[in-house]
């Protein structure tokens, strides 16, 4: 009687209850020629390792379906079956990438969330004043005058806005600078700036052909964001430049 062997993934593939008992490790250094230690090295330690394995054809999947809305950077998970309570969940995401800030909140329901930001928020808003804030009462998201606003019905609503500017503008005049020794104030200045920003109101009036102040932009704050937001796009941002040698400690040029 001949046995043959059936080569197919079943027979392949390992059993699902697998676990090692023993293992032997031998890690082999290279290394420069001037370190002093030999580049083979015999230690003997205790250590727990996680072993992958590839499990195909799989009929009992947690997600049946994964659906990308790149529009608003977000991913939605759809389980195949509701969470059991009392059940330990591990769910593992990779991400390769930079993470500048985590912070942790919670939603009136009591549930928990982990904010991972991964841009780095505008640092205008720390040391310029915004001049365009929302206004009271705002029912919408907006970046101009709100004409109507039409129920939908359940929790939408159809605005319709007046036409954005092109370029909205202010000046915003310094007198304190920060350097990195120290704090210079300066006062005889300011007449110089007055005069250079009205000049530079008419160059932008007749570069854009619009006439300055502006109309208010209507502008939003998410609560749940937490982040920090700069309307003010296009400043005008008049500031003098103030380089102290010091070496000699007076000073070199304006």
């Amino acid at each position: 009687m001949v046995h043959c062997l059936i080569i197919n993934n079943d027979t392949l593939r390992l059993p699902t209850d697998l676990a090692p008992t023993h293992y032997n490790l031998s890690i082999k250094v290279y290394v420069p020629g001037y370190v002093d230690f030999p580049s083979k090295l015999e230690h003997t330690f205790e250590a727990n390792i996680t072993i992958h394995f590839l499990v195909l054809n799989v009929t009992d999947k947690l997600f049946k379906s994964i659906e990308h809305q790149e529009d608003v950077q977000k991913v939605i998970f759809a389980l195949s079956s509701p969470l059991k309570k009392g059940q330990k969940y591990e769910f593992h995401i990779p991400y390769k990438g930079f993470v500048r800030k985590v912070q942790k909140y919670v939603q009136p329901k009591g549930i928990f969330y982990d904010s991972y930001i991964t841009v780095k928020e505008l640092i205008d808003i720390y040391y310029l004043d915004c001049h365009y804030h929302p206004p009271k009462c705002t029912t919408s998201v907006s970046n101009a005058a709100t004409l109507e606003t039409i129920d939908q019905g359940g929790s939408w609503l159809t605005s319709n806005f007046d036409k954005t500017p092109n370029v909205f503008l202010s000046v915003s005049m310094e007198e304190m600078l920060g350097l990195e020794h120290g704090v210079a104030r300066i006062y005889h200045k300011s007449r110089f700036f007055s005069s250079s920003s009205s000049h530079s109101y008419e160059m932008f009036e007749q570069m854009f052909q619009a006439p300055f102040p502006l109309s208010k932009l209507d502008m939003v704050a998410v609560r749940a964001m937490h982040g920090l937001n700069m309307e003010n796009w296009g400043l005008l941002n008049q500031q003098m430049l103030l380089h102290i040698n010091w070496h000699t400690n007076g000073l070199e040029t304006w």
